[in-house]
């Protein structure tokens, strides 16, 4: 009986131990949920990989996803995945490209898995390599946020090997998609000046400069790139004229502007904002900046002669105590 007590103990305490070992905090499951939606760098990933870290280790993580990687379930290749991403953080860069190979075969049509390899392999310096892995990522129809960062990865791959007309292709592509986007627009006007594809960067920041939904801001700074191109091409009396040309504010609204936000902030606060001295604008800023003015300080109240006859007694006490203790 004892010895039959005893099986039960042990074989509880073990099974409890194997239980509490595979069961995550609510928080860290849910984290590891989403990783397993959407598997890849990021704050699940971060959180997931902190709680491993500072508690039962690492080799316990890569345990926990090695034995979902290699069971026949449809979610192996994203536990293969998540076990390239896991190597790569730890600076293990052959298992990482071998983790994310296995996941592309697992999952060949799984944008993330080829984004993941390719970007691996842009960083190995195999960039042949990573141009056709982030290709493949391309061809088989990535999600709408994930297609960005797919075009910049190779475009700049495409770059570092070299290969211009590859990477002039994929941000004009880029720009194609996103054609009212005035930070795509810049940043592939950006990439191809840098190549010295001056004809084509020039399209690219005309085009910026004439954008509909650009702000002022975006102008201006299409403008003074267009002259910087010019300047780079030796012509200059072109680079000085667009220069002359770019929009200017007025000052005396801006000034307005910031004295109308001063006085409105200071009347919602109950209290005087000092008046801002603008010589130049005065007559047309008189009413506005008089909203609040600044009052003198009230003076300081005389002492009456009360609390001076106060003061002076007190004095007296204190000296005839001193002259009785000596």
């Amino acid at each position: 009986m004892k010895s039959h007590c005893l099986f039960i103990l042990t074989f509880a305490a073990v099974f409890a131990c194997a239980y509490g070992a595979e069961t995550l905090p609510p928080v860290i499951d849910r984290y590891e949920q989403l990783l397993i939606r959407s598997p890849g760098k990021g704050t699940a990933f971060d959180k997931v990989y902190q709680h491993f870290f500072e508690g039962e280790g690492l080799e316990k993580l890569a345990g926990r996803w090695k034995s979902k990687a290699e069971g026949s379930t449809p979610e192996a290749g994203i536990y293969t995945l998540l076990l390239g991403t896991l190597a790569e953080r730890q600076g293990q860069e052959a298992e990482a490209l071998r983790q994310y190979q296995r996941s592309t075969e697992l999952r060949p049509q799984d944008a993330r898995a080829w984004m993941a390899l390719g970007e691996a392999q842009a960083g190995a310096g195999r960039l042949v390599e990573a141009v056709a892995s982030l290709q493949k990522a391309l061809a088989v129809n990535p999600s709408r946020e994930l297609r960005p960062a797919l075009f910049r990865q190779l475009a700049r791959s495409q770059q570092r090997a070299f290969d211009a007309e590859g990477a002039l292709k994929t941000w004009q592509q880029f720009v194609a998609e996103s054609p009212d986007d005035p930070f795509v627009i810049e940043e592939a006007a950006d990439a191809m000046a840098d190549a010295e594809r001056f004809a084509e960067a020039q399209a690219q920041y005309e085009k910026l400069r004439d954008l509909p939904v650009a702000d002022p801001y975006k102008r201006v700074t299409a403008i003074m790139k267009l002259a910087q191109l010019e300047e780079k091409q030796g012509r200059q009396e072109k680079a000085n004229a667009l220069t002359k040309s770019r929009p200017m504010r007025n000052p005396a609204s801006g000034r307005n502007r910031i004295e109308e936000q001063t006085a409105g902030s200071a009347a919602r606060n109950g209290s005087c904002a000092p008046a801002v001295a603008a010589p130049r604008i005065a007559s047309r800023s008189r009413k506005k900046r008089s909203l609040c003015r600044w009052k003198s300080p009230a003076p300081a109240p005389a002492s009456s002669a009360g609390s001076t006859s106060a003061r002076s007694g007190r004095r007296a006490a204190r000296l005839k105590r001193r002259s009785e203790g000596l």
